[in-house]
């Protein structure tokens, strides 16, 4: 089991995820579920945030939830692809081939 603190990454950055056994932590108290956006496409995702995004392998949105998903300010309770808010700048962030999931 792995935890993996957001603020470690730089943006561009991957890594791969066992949702089953890992831990994503956004360790800044200040970003809240709603402010992170979230793209899927085939086994991976990216979760983006603060002018940075970062993509979890090995893993499909679905698979992402409370116990893989922790926030250090807030209790998650929702799944994240029903949380997930694009932000308006989400659009500066876009990658090309990836598409937004709506649960």
């Amino acid at each position: 089991m792995a935890t993996y603190r957001f603020s470690t990454f730089l943006d561009g950055d991957a890594v791969a995820f066992d949702p089953d056994a890992d831990v994503f932590l956004f360790d800044n108290w200040f970003l809240s579920p709603g402010s992170v956006s979230v793209l899927s496409r085939l086994a991976s995702v990216v979760l983006m945030a603060e002018n940075r995004r970062v993509t979890l392998t090995g893993v499909t949105v679905d698979q992402l939830n409370a116990s893989n998903m922790h926030f250090v300010g807030y209790n998650m309770t929702e799944p994240v692809s029903a949380i997930a808010a694009v932000s308006p700048e989400a659009a500066d962030f876009a990658v090309p081939g990836y598409e937004m999931s709506i649960a």
